[in-house]
């Protein structure tokens, strides 16, 4: 659960553009909510955080229009 609170406070942070967020990204994001989605079991409240960022990062990199 920690880790999953750590993720989502780095995902604000870049959201918010915040200067300590300066070195992480999205994609590091997707990848970590998904590491950590797997070890949570069907947590739908992490399924949505996934998908989440998922469509942000696709937001972000001009994936969807």
């Amino acid at each position: 659960q920690f880790q999953l609170s750590a993720v989502v406070a780095e995902f604000a942070e870049i959201l918010r553009k915040s200067e300590f967020a300066k070195e992480n990204s999205l994609e590091g994001v997707v990848g970590e909510a998904t590491r950590i989605s797997k070890g949570l079991g069907e947590s739908d409240d992490v399924k949505e955080f996934v998908d989440l960022v998922g469509k942000a990062h696709k937001l972000h990199s001009g994936g969807v229009k």
